[in-house]
């Protein structure tokens, strides 16, 4: 059944000879059409007896053969169940009433019916009582859940009696969720790690065991802390009516119970749903504003869809907001005051007083996000250059353990830099100091350092030497929590191939799918030439430059040219290059190419885009000659060509193959904040994923005379170019040569089995380890099977 949003369906198999792809959907050539032959029904699978836990599943099934249509009546102790019309029967959930009875089914096709065996199911009886296994607060300061060991009978789990708090409080609601979990809404609950000892009697499991007499839980209240907002999800909405009032205003649910709460790092709900894979919800984003400076601000508000923005004028009591921007459609820019998604006159703040925020707004299907910007009227930045709020600005609930904020590198990423472990923490009732955190890489403490800014923590170690390409580590973080204990954070990664500039080793990481080719890949075509290939997939592919801050001195001189040699496999809609630069409109685009976009123009931007006059310079590929002697996309993929994008002043060109392509002016200097830079994709590697190979690429800090370009397209090194052209950073991507990925094969060979790799092969009788290294073998090897398994992985 499809919704909204993407839709598949696809069925892959295994087999004992792995002779088909199981990474793939199964090839037709394995499949036929469903045609039995005439015939009588017969069972050729009968049903079989289970034993199983009470409470547990218990699934019976059945396979029927001659001639279809088949159809299905399942029966309990003889009787008929009703809607039990499969050729599976599923109870979800056993009760130990239903121990010893008998089910069969009776099948039917065009040629009579036929009648199972019966299957006896025994249940094995539940006599273990229930037990609480945690307690927690939630940032509305009304709610605590009580998370129990097995499902729970909401007879005995909703009577208030059966709970009391201490300190004593009044509780007014209780509520079963997912069976397992007991909400209380109490009275206001004392705010900043406030201990409550819940006690919870006459608590029955669904078999009817009692919970243990006076069975005790301590939670912590929430803590107010800066850096953060409070976002509210409440889902099952409609994806066809995008009006607040008549969806999420209309639910009984809002506004006291959203289905869950989580904390945000910007006035964004972005940071939550960082992509349009959710439908059908409504969304609240919250908090206590704290500007840092006195002034009249306008604000901004922007969604999809349907959105309202509310503030409170003069304190942080939420019963005072009051509506001050509204957008009744879909997707607009921030935009500047005379629309009623911006507020219509300026609002006078005060540095330090506290004032509270929210926005509320409604998702049907396709993209999903809400965004508030701010800007003091005597600010004179665009409103489309404008971001959402940040956090730090904003005070809110957190939990008592406090709120991790990012992580690096990310939990399981198989494209991590070598060069930085850190933590970035919202203090919870304890603070982290330098003392009371401990960092750990593969098992051994490291010299981390701790940091604050208010009530963030940033922990943060740099290993010496950098971890190495494609090397795997392990990290543990141990940290205070509530109650003076202390808990462990812990997650691994992999280092991503790396390939560095020739000048200064400025480190590029090879992300997602793109890879280095094999040798003479390069524009040469020659022994020892590599280039890099972004392949055709997308999924996060790109060589990203991380700290490419070296920019900045260059560009500080308003002058600098890219030159790099491409080569496509086909038109889509990409980018050649992405240089980041926050103070940059459109993605943060400081420096930025489509070679070329999907409809064949070739764009060129800098500091953002896309005004003519300022940012943009573009023109259709067929203007150039060259071209027009092919006319059509083979000009693209039957060979390279080398580019050079350059800007000096208000003057840019584009250079195709040392023939002046385009020139332009944009008055627009270029920035001086530029961060990172993305080859072959956009400023998140995820977007506008180059499909082609790029090689040779080089940074100049000049805008390259003609001559020096005619060199670079007849075959000229960057680096034999004169130092006047102030050439500051190369990756030739030669170093593919050492970086290229181990590979590994495994299939039968009579009756022993056939393993082949590069690299170094390393064996273990467990996929956890321990691993070593295999002697003796050369590949590939014949290797007879010895014990109840073996594991092989291969690495460089």
């Amino acid at each position: 059944k499809e919704g909204g949003g993407g839709d598949n369906l696809a069925v892959a198999v295994q087999d004992p000879g792995f002779l088909i792809d199981s990474s793939m959907p199964i090839p037709g050539e394995y499949l036929s059409t469903f045609d039995k032959g005439s015939g009588p029904v017969t069972i050729t699978t009968q049903p079989a007896s289970l034993t199983v836990n009470e409470g547990d599943p218990a699934t019976f099934s059945v396979v029927l053969d001659g001639t279809p249509p088949y159809i299905y009546q399942w029966k309990k102790n003889g009787s008929a169940i009703t809607d039990a019309t499969n050729g599976m029967y599923t109870l979800a959930r056993t009760a130990y009433a239903d121990n010893g009875a008998k089910f069969s089914v009776v099948g039917g096709g065009a040629q009579g019916t036929a009648t199972s065996a019966e299957a006896t199911l025994t249940v094995i009886k539940d006599v273990t009582p229930p037990t609480i296994v945690s307690a927690a607060g939630s940032p509305s300061y009304t709610k605590a859940t009580l998370s129990f060991s097995e499902p729970v009978d909401p007879a005995t789990a909703t009577v208030l009696a059966n709970y009391s708090l201490s300190p004593a409080l009044a509780i007014s609601a209780a509520e079963v969720r997912d069976l397992t979990n007991v909400v209380l809404t109490t009275a206001k609950q004392t705010p900043g790690a406030t201990a409550y000892t819940v006690t919870v009697n006459g608590v029955k499991d669904l078999p009817g065991n009692m919970i243990a007499a006076n069975s005790k839980v301590t939670f912590y209240t929430f803590i107010d802390r800066q850096g953060v907002l409070v976002f509210d999800f409440w889902g099952g909405l409609s994806t066809s009516d995008n009006s607040l009032d008549s969806t999420l205003v209309a639910d009984p649910r809002y506004p006291g119970n959203p289905d869950w709460t989580v904390n945000t790092t910007a006035f964004d709900s972005r940071p939550v749903f960082p992509d349009d894979s959710h439908e059908g919800y409504g969304g609240r984003i919250s908090g206590v504003l704290i500007p840092a400076e006195s002034g009249d601000y306008d604000f901004f508000l922007r969604s999809d869809d349907s959105s309202r923005l509310f503030m409170s004028p003069t304190d942080d009591n939420p019963a005072n907001a009051e509506l001050i921007a509204e957008q009744t459609g879909c997707c607009n820019a921030f935009t500047e005051p005379g629309v009623a998604y911006t507020t219509a006159i300026p609002i006078s703040l005060v540095a330090g007083k506290r004032y509270y925020m929210e926005a509320i707004y409604k998702e049907g299907t396709g993209g999903d996000y809400c965004q508030v910007a701010w800007r003091k009227t005597t600010d004179t930045t665009p409103a489309g250059n404008l971001t959402p709020i940040p956090g730090k600005f904003f005070s809110a609930p957190v939990t008592p353990d406090g709120l991790f904020l990012s992580t690096k590198p990310t939990p399981d990423t198989t494209n991590a830099a070598p060069n930085l472990v850190q933590v970035v923490h919202v203090d919870g009732a304890t603070p982290w100091a330098q003392n009371n955190v401990t960092l750990m890489v593969d098992g051994a403490q490291v010299a981390a350092t701790v940091t604050k800014d208010g009530g963030v923590a940033t922990v943060a170690y740099t290993p010496s030497p950098l971890f190495a390409a494609r090397s795997t580590h392990q990290v543990s973080l141990l940290y205070p929590v509530a109650g003076g204990n202390t808990a462990k954070y812990e997650w691994q990664f992999m280092v991503a191939p790396i390939t560095k500039d020739k000048l200064h080793s400025y480190l590029g990481l090879v992300m997602g799918n793109a890879a280095f080719t094999p040798d003479a890949g390069g524009h040469t075509g020659k022994a020892g030439d590599y280039s890099m290939d972004f392949g055709t997939t997308g999924q996060r592919t790109a060589v990203y430059i991380y700290d490419a801050s070296w920019l900045n001195a260059i560009t500080a001189n308003d002058e600098m040219s890219f030159s790099f040699w491409l080569k496509r496999y086909d038109i889509n809609a990409s980018s050649a290059f992405w240089a980041v630069s926050p103070s940059s409109n459109n993605g943060q685009r400081g420096w930025q190419a489509h070679t070329p976009w999907n409809n064949d123009n070739i764009y060129f931007d800098t500091a953002g885009c896309c005004d003519a006059g300022t940012q943009r310079i573009n023109a259709a590929i067929n203007t150039l000659p060259d071209y027009l002697s092919v006319g059509d996309d083979t000009w693209w993929t039957t060979k390279w060509h080398h580019f050079v994008f350059s800007k000096k002043a208000d003057v840019k060109q584009i250079w195709i193959d040392g023939v002046l392509f385009l020139e332009g002016s944009n008055t627009a200097p270029l920035p001086t904040d530029f961060t990172s830079l993305y080859l072959g994709a956009d400023n998140t590697g995820v977007g506008n994923n180059m499909h082609g190979m790029e090689d040779d690429f080089a940074v100049f800090g000049t805008a390259l005379a003609e001559s020096d370009v005619q060199k670079l397209a007849s075959g000229t090194a960057p680096t034999d170019l004169a130092a006047s052209t102030k050439l500051t950073a190369y990756w030739d991507f030669n170093d593919g040569a050492t970086t290229t990925a181990p590979t590994l094969s495994i299939s039968r060979d009579g009756a022993n089995v056939r393993v082949t790799w590069t690299g170094t092969l390393q064996a273990a009788d467990a996929i956890t380890g321990p691993w070593s290294d295999v002697t003796g073998l050369t590949s590939p090897a014949s290797i007879a099977p010895a014990g109840p398994g073996k594991y092989y992985r291969a690495k460089q």
